[in-house]
């Protein structure tokens, strides 16, 4: 995947149009308009009990509460390929950046230092219990059941990948990949052949800029 986004890898190869394939399989499962909709609408399909699954980040928990937040669970995404197994997380971490001139480059750089302690991420969990901290020392016995079981997951995988716009060139992703990726939900994945090579075109373009 990594070297993928990177272009290292070819994206009209055969493990390219299998992951495309695998995903045309899956389609018919998709709720009706999945692309007008937003992430919050997807989510409330979810709560209301007209969809059973939604892949997203843990995030989505801040669209459930009361009851349907007990409800609310996951799992790792099934293992397709034996010889990979379960082993790879996609587990994107918020960030924080400062402007390239502020007024108070110290006092900047201070607030940054700060937001990057245990003790400050633990307080925006306290508003948000649906992330986990990205410094190793917060208290995780605070955590609640999703956290302790997301925690679980990231701890034990041998590869982290962020989102595609942020493992990628911000152009690529914006202007080749997203409307190549919305091409393939409305047409069904009908052409695979053409859109990966269309794709593959594209990203040399664009990587040898």
């Amino acid at each position: 995947h990594i070297d993928l986004m990177a272009n290292k890898k070819a994206w009209d190869s055969k493990e390219v149009k299998d992951v495309f394939k695998t995903w045309k399989s899956l389609l018919p499962y998709y709720a009706d308009g999945a692309l007008g909709r937003t992430w919050q609408e997807g989510a409330k399909a979810v709560v209301d009990k007209k969809a059973g699954m939604y892949l997203l980040g843990a995030f989505v928990g801040q669209q459930f509460d009361g009851d349907s937040y007990a409800d609310l669970d996951f799992f790792p995404f099934p293992e397709i390929n034996s010889a990979y197994g379960r082993d790879s997380v996609e587990a994107p971490i918020d960030g924080f950046m400062m402007a390239a001139k502020p007024k108070n480059v110290a006092g900047a750089k201070a607030f940054l230092e700060y937001l990057a302690t245990a003790p400050a991420q633990q307080t925006y969990l306290g508003k948000d219990p649906n992330n986990i901290a990205a410094n190793g020392k917060a208290d995780a016995s605070k955590y609640n059941a999703l956290q302790k079981k997301s925690l679980e997951l990231i701890g034990g995988a041998k590869h982290i990948s962020q989102f595609m716009d942020r493992d990628t060139r911000p152009d690529f992703a914006s202007n080749v990949m997203i409307p190549a990726i919305q091409q393939f939900l409305k047409d069904g994945g009908s052409d695979i052949d053409g859109l990966t090579g269309d794709i593959a075109k594209k990203a040399k373009d664009i990587f040898a800029s």
